[in-house]
């Protein structure tokens, strides 16, 4: 075996926390990355390595860079990331440092949702009907669409985490669903298939193997609490074990197939006995923990053995149910919007049975840059009625704030009777959630907040600190004595990494005593600020359509005085690498457009257009 002495952890948050404990527990010195304003899991490793923002943790040769000085032998890239790249694998290869994970060959497979189709074809594993090969032609899309019929669901080939996959139910949402998941997919391609009955569930098998030939199969996981293709709520407690045998042998024969070694997550859809492949996820997943519950196994510290040269466990035996909890920082009422802020409260759930992975801490900022995830809790017992009843009470445990997040859905979740008796489908919670936010309106009490309403701004841990009704008098002198005052008070802070960046709502007084409201961003690389006023939308008036959510601005599909039908794209916003559509709830003509260009942020309640028309609605949707 080859010995680990110093471990790079190229990664960030919760995650980051959990392979530093792991590593250090078996006695390697441990080494991590971190931007200036997240720094939360730092304190966990021996040493941390500057980055100068956190799009240099997708920066290969900076990484390999800072590996190789300061004497790196082993990286674990987590997930997300680089976790996938082969580039990154080879890369590693290439200057002697150990990469934890999959060989180079297995990640372009699996890489490759066209390929990694083939795959099970070639051992036998069931598919739906989809196209073959992967395109960037629309009508290519169009006609194998209209051959198989809808619904159809199109994904990016080298897509993930929810990114770069639209379920298309009708020939007329298919372009723009087209474009978003080509825009989504890093090699802009994708392919189609027939879309699962409305009833499908998604269940997936842990595969661990060595380079001995070692080769085993670790349960499954219920991965069936989604929205848009991103998991809520997972569980290992699948209760028919006929079927748990089909899709692990299914598993199995796949992984074999590709000699696979280290972690590796086969997915699969299942629709009574039916049984269709997925995707094959090659790296640790977010979900890991809920296996390493009922197998009572560290996963990372295997799959650093395994990268070591050692062997897969034998003889491991499964007991009790488990059941992990994602809580984020999205709103689920506004379209699971984004919330940026700080973390003000931050109480996690205790007691036997619960686990919490986190790197939160009152302070800690949530911004656009980097992933919702908050924190995660695993709930363990010896039976499902026990894990359900220990997930009801850790979560009204819980206390948050600071912003918005998705625990009290969570909580309406596993309070819902469908979610106790396991009668939930990959469609479920899309479709009942109306029914789940009334419920979670009056479960969860947390502490009162001085603005309820508002989202609470992002600030750098370094930055000065400001806050709402902080002013100043700006005085311009020219050349003739005269002296312009002007007064600008803060009314809502937006981020603040002053002196690189701030932004923020304004109030702007004259000496002559007019007062308007801007939105004024300050950014120190160009060393001017801008200011440019936005209206907030007014959910009560019907011609108003808002975008519900903060991000970029990736497209504006009308313009003042074109005439637009129900249900047509206005506006597309990229959040978190996702793109986000906010359409015309009636048909009418656009009498006033919001003053944005591509590529500039918005925050959620900016009023995108007023559309005069008949009314058919009161709020755009997705």
């Amino acid at each position: 075996m080859v010995e680990i002495k110093k471990l790079l952890v190229a990664n960030r948050g919760e995650i980051a926390i959990r392979i530093l404990h792991a590593a250090r527990e078996l006695g390697i010195e441990t080494v991590t990355l971190h931007t200036t304003s997240d720094t939360s899991h730092t304190h966990h490793a021996h040493a941390s390595l500057l980055l100068p923002s956190p799009t240099a943790f997708t920066d290969i040769p900076l990484i390999i860079s800072l590996a190789r000085s300061n004497g790196i032998d082993a990286i674990h890239p987590g997930y997300g990331f680089l976790s996938e790249s082969p580039v990154f694998s080879l890369a590693c290869k290439e200057v002697d440092i150990l990469f934890v994970g999959p060989s180079t060959d297995i990640l372009n497979l699996c890489g490759s949702k066209t390929d990694a189709r083939n795959l099970a074809t070639s051992c036998g594993v069931p598919v739906l009907k989809g196209l073959e090969g992967a395109t960037n032609d629309i009508n290519v899309a169009a006609t194998f669409a209209g051959e198989i019929g809808y619904p159809v669901v199109i994904k990016a080939v080298d897509g993930g985490g929810g990114r770069g996959i639209r379920r298309v139910s009708e020939e007329g949402e298919l372009a723009d669903a087209f474009k978003r998941c080509v825009n989504e997919s890093p090699s802009g391609r994708i392919f189609v298939e027939k879309a699962a009955s409305v009833g499908a569930r998604h269940v997936e098998v842990q595969i661990v193997g060595d380079s001995h030939g070692g080769l085993v199969a670790l349960g499954t996981r219920e991965c069936s609490v989604q929205r848009r293709f991103q998991k809520v709520v997972e569980f290992c407690a699948l209760g028919d074990e006929r079927l748990e045998g089909r899709l692990c042998a299914y598993a199995l024969k796949m992984a074999q197939r590709l000699g696979y070694q280290s972690l590796g997550t086969f997915e699969f859809l299942v629709d009574g006995q039916e049984i269709w492949f997925l995707e094959v996820n090659p790296r640790l997943q977010v979900e890991h923990t809920i296996t390493e519950e009922v197998f009572d196994i560290d996963l990372i510290q295997l799959q650093l053995s395994i990268a070591a040269g050692g062997g897969v466990p034998s003889g491991l035996q499964k007991n009790g149910c488990s059941i992990q909890l994602r809580i984020t920082a999205e709103d689920p009422s506004q379209s699971f919007a984004l919330s940026l802020g700080k973390i003000s409260t931050w109480v996690p759930p205790h007691g036997r049975g619960v686990r919490v992975e986190t790197h939160l801490r009152p302070g800690t900022s949530v911004s656009a840059e980097l992933d919702s995830l908050l924190a995660k809790i695993i709930i363990t017992a010896s039976t499902w009625k026990g894990a359900v009843a220990k997930a009801n009470r850790a979560l009204e445990d819980t206390l948050i704030s600071g912003v918005k997040t998705n625990l009290p859905l969570l909580l309406a979740v596993v309070s819902h009777l469908d979610f106790i008796t396991r009668n939930i489908s990959n469609t479920w919670l899309e479709s009942h959630l109306p029914e789940l936010l009334g419920a979670s309106q009056t479960q969860l009490f947390a502490p009162p907040q001085q603005d309820p309403g508002a989202v609470a701004p992002v600030v750098s841990l370094g930055a000065p600190l400001l806050r709402k009704g902080n002013a100043w008098t700006l005085s311009l002198s020219s050349d003739s004595g005269t002296v312009e005052k002007h007064s600008i008070t803060i009314s809502r802070l937006l981020q603040n990494d002053f002196p690189t960046l701030l932004a923020a709502e304004v109030v702007h007084r004259t000496e002559t005593g007019g007062e308007k409201s801007y939105k004024a961003l300050l950014k120190a690389s160009t060393a001017d600020a801008s200011l440019a006023q936005r209206r907030k939308g007014d959910p009560g008036k019907v011609e108003h359509i808002i975008v519900p959510f903060a991000g970029e601005v990736v497209e504006l599909g009308v313009k003042v005085g074109e005439r637009v039908k129900k249900g047509q794209v206005v506006v597309v916003v990229r959040q978190m690498k996702t793109e986000l559509e906010v359409r015309a709830h009636r048909d009418g003509v656009v009498r006033w457009g919001w003053d944005v260009k591509e590529g500039d942020r918005v925050e959620g309640g900016e009023l995108v257009a007023e559309v005069a028309g008949e009314v058919a609605g009161r709020s755009a949707r997705l």
